[in-house]
């Protein structure tokens, strides 16, 4: 498989399968990154619901929860100077700075992905010109002579699309699973409100 894969590239041309099977790298890399960063945020947001206690209406102790966000928000609550009106304006902090987090590198992920088909389609430019010019030289009789420029063409859009294509499909993934989290989160957030509402109208009522 891997001969395999060599013999294809040095059919294709280092020179241009290199930068491509590079994105395919930054993709996958990035990727299984942003991936690994959402599911790590996700654990971390139930740890952090799992400190509700239902019975005290409050987080009676602060664990550690592997996010960084969350673990300041859960010394916010924990601290006891927690009002129902600045709640909404610290977790919309909370909610931004997390936003960003989760939001970043996806732009610089399309962008790569973008440019494997690109790059596929430098190379089919170069091996048409590269196939004229030797059909100019020496004639079309002589189909070896013109094999090695149409084989770098077909190659290297092929390798592009290769990288493209599962790229996209990764992307689509992540952002979804993106989407969801975040909604999770505003969801969070107005759960919480509704139950720090409910306790502070208990307490005022005792």
């Amino acid at each position: 498989m891997v001969s395999l894969v060599l013999k294809t590239i040095n059919q294709g041309g280092w020179w241009i399968m290199g930068p491509i099977v590079g994105a395919s790298l930054v993709v996958w890399w990035l990727g299984l990154w942003k991936l690994y960063m959402l599911v790590r945020l996700s654990r971390a947001r139930k740890r952090f619901l799992s400190l509700w206690d239902a019975e005290k209406k409050t987080i009676p102790a602060c664990r550690p929860t592997g996010s960084d966000q969350y673990d300041r928000l859960c010394r916010y609550l924990h601290s006891g100077t927690v009002s129902a009106g600045a709640f909404p304006a610290r977790f919309g902090e909370f909610l931004l700075e997390t936003t960003v987090a989760m939001n970043a590198g996806f732009t610089t992920m399309a962008v790569w992905i973008s440019v494997a088909p690109l790059l596929g389609l430098l190379g089919t430019v170069f091996g048409m010109v590269e196939t004229f010019r030797v059909i100019t030289i020496f004639g079309a009789g002589n189909p070896a002579l013109t094999a090695e420029g149409i084989s770098i063409a077909l190659l290297t859009t092929e390798a592009g699309l290769t990288v493209a294509f599962p790229g996209m499909l990764l992307h689509t993934f992540i952002t979804n699973r993106k989407n969801r989290l975040q909604r999770q989160l505003v969801s969070d957030g107005e759960s919480l409100m509704r139950r720090m509402k409910t306790t502070i109208d208990e307490r005022r009522q005792r």
